[in-house]
């Protein structure tokens, strides 16, 4: 699928992967506003982060960091490992 055709996540959508013995459950939770107050609900079931940046709006990297940090003062995430992924690399704009 062309990249131009992924829109971005409106809601949850998940995926489940299995590899040998090992189970991956992929929650994939849209990053709106009015979405992220559903993000609480999936926090005690995580065993990691993976939390996607706008490399090519650097309006909302101010966005994102203060949400970040919000977490991290709401939640009990401390020790949380998080990968922290730029994407949109290939736009005009990209600050990276």
């Amino acid at each position: 699928m062309s990249q131009e055709r992924i829109p971005p996540t409106v809601g949850l959508n998940l995926a489940r992967v299995e590899k040998r013995r090992a189970k991956f459950i992929f929650w994939d939770v849209g990053g709106q506003l009015v979405l992220r107050k559903i993000w609480e609900k999936y926090y005690n079931q995580c065993n990691g982060l993976v939390f996607v940046i706008d490399g090519a709006n650097e309006a909302r990297l101010e966005e994102a960091a203060s949400t970040l940090e919000k977490i991290y003062d709401e939640t009990e995430l401390v020790d949380l490992p998080v990968l922290f992924l730029i994407n949109k690399s290939d736009q005009d704009g990209y600050l990276g």
